[in-house]
């Protein structure tokens, strides 16, 4: 249900570039040998200006590939090698969470112990800890409820040095659960720095320490640190960014925290750590964990789909995708400079991992279908999945309006609930999605037994329609959670929100055009002419701060320091305030003053709207 829908208004723009559409959509070839593999990937490097690759594919019984493609120091002509160490982003998390279930072997910590009564220090908030605590399985699969980071504390520009319990006080804002506990998964990077902290409180080492001694030293994955910071006796790649003319090198900002993305490795380190996996954690240095632990990372627990079968979801650290066909797991990556995958499948014995030292989407996904392709290739083609003829007692309660509600942006999640608000229909043998905001799906059912659904699109089933706590229904679309509405709660938000924005748009051209009046009528009134423009003045500020999120975006994929773009959307944000209740003001103060109807009419209007959209600032957490 992530499919690309595009709003006419500069107020969705913030949203749709959270959602970037593919500009490669023709079908990937067919690679039939490793060395057409890499001539194809190299080609699609050249062509869409990528720099250079880390690249490892297994089998259970063989290494058949871990080494480099293209550059990984573009300046100096340094090639990438199997050596290169890339930054690898959130596939940070599956070694966070192994680092985690080795404390649980070691009989240290349960995953379901409280989180407060093990570090009550943490300043995390949640309102129904005394009968839905959070628990570390709930950190680990991201079901506590809280925000993800926000681009304001994307990286830690400033290099300042904290310890972990420090940099959760970075993320206070985002550490308050915005539903239930164990109700429903949204993705949050600081689960997992306060993973680390937890970790390090336990062990009494640094997470890096940690890590060496308990995680990368079993599998053998010499290369491999959570170092914050790179160290230049080693040989790291460099990241870059493609300006359209050449390649920029984009500088190596640490994060505030190591648990959620600060991985490096390198195609040999995940060659080993892939293989453990398809050996059911048997290494050479013998078994790293049980295998008991293994299943478990891999099934999700926690939450309302979990607990109702749905098990192709985001289990502890490790999540799950269908690439041609075939279900893998394991997780991606995405920084500054940088994008990266690490998927296995145990039961066919493959598994493939790369990085790109180049933040390029399209690239990303080309390759991962291109690579899946090719070690996919010979074995029996899935099968095609069983579709079931609806059963409409059991479908029909289901039927209406839904809009999503497990967002994990911030600042942004109110305007994503308003993007993902759909009319769910019935459409001969199937269902159909109908987006509010445009565009359309089919489910088709997957499962005679249960109100389980496949996407048009996808042959692994991973839609279901449950019973929520209240008795209502909501339907679960991979890890996304939509609740049922009313058709007036579906259009109301949108179209009010349309609405003012349009309202205060035109604010423009009404002040042009009754400050022209007024002066050709000869009227020297400071506050009339005040009036006629603090309403434009507000929804320029509010574009102004509108305009900022793009940019947030667009900086942190170049690693670009973010000061001036926040001053900008701070200051826009609380100049909006100002210049509405100025124009609140001078509206009361002038009242009388105002002959025209029409005039009154409309300045109550826009009035209205500049406070419509500031509630609606308020609870997107903008004040």
């Amino acid at each position: 249900m992530t499919t690309c829908r595009k709003s006419i208004l500069l107020f969705f723009y913030l949203i749709n570039c959270l959602y970037i559409p593919s500009a490669f959509c023709q079908e990937a070839p067919m690679p039939k040998t490793l060395n057409e593999l890499k001539s194809l990937l190299e080609g699609e490097m050249k062509r869409q200006h990528v720099a250079g690759m880390a690249l490892t594919l297994v089998t259970r019984d063989s290494v058949l590939y871990a080494g480099g493609l293209g550059y990984a120091d573009v300046e100096n002509k340094v090639f990438a090698t199997e050596q290169h160490l890339f930054r690898q982003a959130s596939i940070t998390k599956v070694f966070t969470a192994l680092g985690v279930l080795n404390l649980v072997e070691e009989g240290k910590l349960q995953l379901n112990s409280r989180l407060k009564d093990l570090a009550p220090e943490i300043p995390f908030r949640n309102k129904w800890e005394e009968t839905h605590p959070i628990s570390i399985a709930q950190l680990m699969e991201h079901s506590t409820g809280f925000s993800d980071k926000s681009p304001m504390v994307e990286s830690n520009f400033e290099r300042k040095q904290m310890s972990s319990l420090e940099t959760l006080k970075v993320f206070q804002n985002q550490m308050e659960a915005k539903w239930k506990p164990g109700n429903r998964h949204s993705y949050s990077a600081v689960n997992y720095a306060i993973l680390v902290y937890v970790i390090e409180k336990i062990t009494g080492k640094s997470f890096q320490e940690y890590m060496q001694e308990k995680v990368f030293s079993p599998l053998s994955m010499p290369r491999a640190n959570v170092s914050l910071a790179v160290d230049p006796s080693d040989t790291y790649s460099k990241g870059y960014n493609w300006d359209g003319n050449r390649f920029q090198v984009v500088p190596h900002h640490p994060q505030y925290n190591p648990g959620y993305g600060s991985l490096n490795a390198s195609a040999t380190d995940f060659a080993r750590a892939l293989q453990a996996y398809l050996h059911d954690w048997k290494t050479p240095k013998g078994q790293f964990l049980s295998e008991q632990l293994l299943n478990d990372s891999q099934t999700p627990h926690t939450y309302l789909s979990a607990r109702n079968g749905l098990q192709n979801t985001y289990a502890y650290g490790n999540e799950s995708r269908e690439v041609n066909g075939t279900v893998f797991r394991g997780h991606a990556g995405s920084i500054a400079g940088y994008l990266s995958n690490f998927l296995y499948n145990r039961e066919l014995g493959l598994g493939f991992a790369f990085s790109i030292n180049t933040f390029n989407p399209d690239f990303h996904r080309n390759a991962t279908d291109l690579i899946a392709k090719f070690l996919t290739q010979g074995l029996d083609k899935p099968v095609a999945q069983v579709t079931y003829p609806l059963q409409l007692s059991a479908v029909n309660p289901f039927l209406g309006y839904y809009r999503l509600k497990s967002s994990p942006d911030l600042y942004l999640g109110y305007f994503q609930s308003l993007q993902n608000t759909f009319k769910l229909e019935k459409d001969q043998a199937a269902l159909k999605v109908n987006f509010l905001l445009g565009g359309s799906v089919t489910w088709k059912a997957a499962d005679s037994s249960r109100l389980l659904f496949t996407n048009e699109w996808a042959k692994d089933p991973r839609i279901m329609f449950l019973i929520d706590e209240k008795n209502q229904p909501v339907i679960v679309e991979d890890s996304m959670y939509y609740e049922k509405i009313s058709a007036f709660e579906a259009w109301a938000p949108i179209a009010l929100l349309l609405l003012s924005l349009l309202i205060m748009v035109s604010s423009f051209v009404f002040a042009l055009v009754s400050t022209l009046i007024l002066f050709l009528r000869g009227n020297k009134e400071l506050s009339a002419y005040l009036l006629r423009f603090s309403s434009a003045l507000a929804t320029l500020a509010l574009l102004l701060s509108l305009w900022t999120i793009p940019q947030f975006i667009d900086n942190i994929t170049k690693g670009v320091p973010i000061n001036e773009l926040s001053l900008l959307w701070t200051l826009g944000r609380y100049l909006f305030i100002f210049f509405s209740i100025v124009t609140l003001v001078l509206l009361v103060l002038r009242w009388r003053t105002l002959k025209s109807r029409l005039l009154r009419g409309y300045m109550t209007v826009v009035t209205l709207s500049g406070c419509y959209l500031f509630a609606v600032l308020i609870i997107s957490n903008w004040y």
